[in-house]
C-alpha cells in the first residue's frame, strides 16, 4: 500500500513537471522583436539615455507576417541609424520607441510609438481578431458596442475641445490663424471613421488624429481615448 501510494505520487509529480515544461517552451502570442536601453555621449560631450523596444507578432497569418514586415521596416528606417550614429558619436534622431498591447471581446490592438527629436511621434496601430487576422475599424467598433457615427461624434467632440484655444486680447492674425487650423483639425478629411484606433482593455476606444497647430511643426499626432 505504502510503495502504491509512493508510486502515484511520483507519477502525479512527473505529469506536473512536464506540463510545467511544457508551459515554458510556449511562445508569447506578441513579444519583443527588440528591446535596446543604454546610454551614450554624442561629439560635443552631452549624455544621452535611449531605450528602443519593437514588438513581433507570433501568429501564422497573412496579417502577422505583414506587421512584422512593417515593423522591420521600422527598425531598419529609424532605429538602425540611430545606432549606427552612437557608434559614430553623432546625436540620434530616434530618441526611443515602445510598444503597448490592449485586448477587449476578441480584438487585440498593437500601439508602436517611434518619438523623434523633430518633435513628431510617429505612431502606428494594429488590430487583430481572436485567430490573428487583421481586424478593420468597423469590428473593433462592434467590439465595444459603438457604430461608426457614435465614433465620429464622439471623436469630434474630443478634438473640439482640444482645438478650443483661448484667443482673447490675440491680434487678429493669430485669432485667424488658430480658427483655420482648428477647422482643419475638424474637417472630415481629418476627423472620420477611418482614424486609426484601439481597444482599451476596459472596453473604451483609442484614435489616432492628426492635431493642426500654428507653431512648431504645423501639427501633432495624438491618441485620444472616448468611452465605449
Amino acid at each position: 500500500m505504502k510503495n502504491s501510494i509512493i508510486r502515484l505520487f511520483c507519477i502525479i509529480a512527473a505529469v506536473v513537471l512536464i506540463f510545467a515544461i511544457g508551459i515554458s517552451f510556449v511562445k508569447p502570442d506578441i513579444e519583443n522583436y527588440i528591446s535596446i536601453s543604454g546610454e551614450y555621449e554624442d561629439n560635443i560631450g552631452n549624455a544621452m539615455k535611449y531605450r528602443y523596444n519593437l514588438p513581433k507578432i507570433n501568429a501564422n497569418t497573412a496579417y502577422a507576417a505583414q506587421v512584422n514586415g512593417e515593423i522591420e521596416e521600422i527598425y531598419d528606417k529609424w532605429i538602425n541609424p540611430a545606432l549606427e550614429a552612437m557608434e559614430k558619436g553623432t546625436s540620434a534622431v530616434t530618441i526611443g520607441s515602445g510598444w503597448r498591447r490592449s485586448s477587449f471581446n476578441g480584438i487585440t490592438s498593437v500601439i508602436l510609438t517611434v518619438k523623434s527629436d523633430w518633435d513628431i511621434d510617429a505612431i502606428h496601430i494594429y488590430n487583430f481578431d481572436s485567430k490573428w487576422n487583421r481586424a478593420d475599424n468597423s469590428a473593433v467598433l462592434s467590439a465595444v458596442g459603438m457604430t461608426e457615427e457614435e465614433f465620429v461624434e464622439k471623436a469630434r467632440a474630443v478634438l473640439d475641445k482640444e482645438t478650443d484655444l483661448d484667443v482673447e486680447g490675440r491680434s487678429e492674425e493669430i485669432i485667424n490663424s488658430v480658427n483655420e487650423v482648428r477647422e482643419m483639425t475638424l474637417s472630415p478629411e481629418n476627423c472620420n471613421a477611418d482614424m486609426p484606433i484601439a481597444v482599451t482593455k476596459d472596453g473604451n476606444i483609442e484614435f489616432l488624429a492628426k492635431v493642426y497647430s500654428i507653431a512648431g511643426a504645423g501639427y501633432y499626432n495624438r491618441i485620444f481615448e472616448i468611452a465605449g
